[in-house]
């Protein structure tokens, strides 16, 4: 099988595809998707929230909370001293999740 390096033939490649870029990434209007959303990012979320959101997190993952804890602290890591003891740190701030 030929492949045609011409410009008209991948423009029209691309119109047969249904407008599609490389990737496989729909073209908007303009070949442009739209601006993702931001809004998120500059609201406020409560203290308690986060707390609650990490502990439901710790479940999902199926977490052993009598081989774990979390904690809050200034400069947060995990530590894992062994297998069986996990220590999570976090520092929860209301505009930045």
């Amino acid at each position: 099988m030929q492949y045609s390096r011409n410009r008209q033939d991948t423009q029209e490649a691309f119109r047969l595809r249904g407008a599609r870029r490389p990737g496989g990434s729909p073209a908007g209007p303009q070949g442009r998707r739209p601006a993702p959303r931001t809004d998120f990012l500059h609201r406020v979320y409560p203290i308690e929230r986060q707390r609650a959101f990490s502990l439901r997190l710790m479940d999902m993952l199926g977490m052993d909370r009598n081989c774990c804890a979390i904690a809050e602290t200034e400069h947060p890591f995990t530590n894992g001293f062994n297998k069986w003891d996990v220590r999570i740190t976090t520092h929860y701030h209301e505009r930045d999740v």
